[in-house]
């Protein structure tokens, strides 16, 4: 059994649960009926997970890849380092 979890420094969650019950989705249901203590940590008290590395690389290369082909249409100039 997981010990209780002290309030989050600032006391601000009755209005962190008071906005959590006025949206509900998909996601948030399922990470409920996975974990509740995941999704207190995640929508309560609003921490994140860094990203990994490969998801870090991916946007660099999605970025690299945009740019380039704006460019390549005439919409922007390529930006280089002098």
């Amino acid at each position: 059994m997981i010990a209780a979890i002290e309030p989050a420094v600032g006391g601000n969650e009755p209005a962190s649960i008071e906005k959590l019950q006025k949206t509900v989705s998909a996601s948030r249901l399922n990470c409920w009926l996975q974990c509740r203590l995941k999704f207190y940590f995640r929508y309560v008290l609003k921490i994140n997970k860094p990203k990994t590395a490969a998801l870090h690389f991916g946007s660099v290369v999605h970025l690299v890849l945009q740019q380039w082909n704006m460019a390549r249409c005439g919409s922007s100039p390529l930006n280089s380092p002098s």
